[in-house]
């Protein structure tokens, strides 16, 4: 019969994570961590929000990070797919999960050798950068995204409930890695 007793410290959350095992794994957790926080910091904002005139647009914001991806870590024969100039919501959050899974594909056919060697995408390429330095840069550039869109946000909704433990679990991921990429 197996044990369903709640341990001392409570029951586990269904999205609770285990510290990475290795620099590949936490460099992995990262980039998705930095990403689910940058998503779910866009679900829900009203259409009008996404490209407002004048100031920075949440959309292009989240352009912004999947070009990053795209140059910084997508294969370079890849082309990107087509999104319109100004996507709605829902193409926006499609344009953010699509571009990842290219991104996941390549993490899960990689090993902790290739962190180190150089990597062939169209910015990596031309300044000389391993998958691993590519991997901390887009970490690092979409943590700063989804903290200004957050903060963006918050000023434009009082309402909205916001991303604080998304951000601070994004936030102790890319730390991880980037403190896994100085030891390793």
């Amino acid at each position: 019969m197996a044990d369903h007793s709640v341990s001392p410290s409570g029951p586990a959350s269904f999205d609770a994570w285990e510290p990475p095992e290795s620099r590949l794994e936490a460099l992995a957790f990262a980039i998705f961590a930095v990403r689910r926080t940058l998503t779910q910091t866009l679900v829900g904002l009203p259409e009008g929000r996404l490209w407002p005139e004048g100031g920075e647009a949440p959309g292009a914001i989240a352009r912004g990070a999947w070009d990053r991806e795209w140059h910084w870590l997508w294969p370079a024969e890849m082309e990107a797919p087509a999104l319109p100039a100004t996507p709605t919501l829902v193409e926006v959050l499609y344009g953010l999960v699509r571009h990842r899974a290219v991104t996941e594909e390549l993490l899960m056919a990689t090993d902790a050798a290739a962190l180190d060697r150089a990597h062939v995408s169209r910015s990596a390429v031309a300044e000389g950068r391993s998958l691993g330095e590519a991997l901390t840069h887009v970490a690092l550039a979409e943590l700063a995204d989804a903290d200004r869109l957050a903060r963006m946000r918050a000023g434009v909704e009082p309402n909205w409930a916001g991303a604080e433990d998304l951000l601070a679990r994004a936030r102790a991921a890319v730390s991880q890695a980037v403190n896994a990429a100085g030891a390793g």
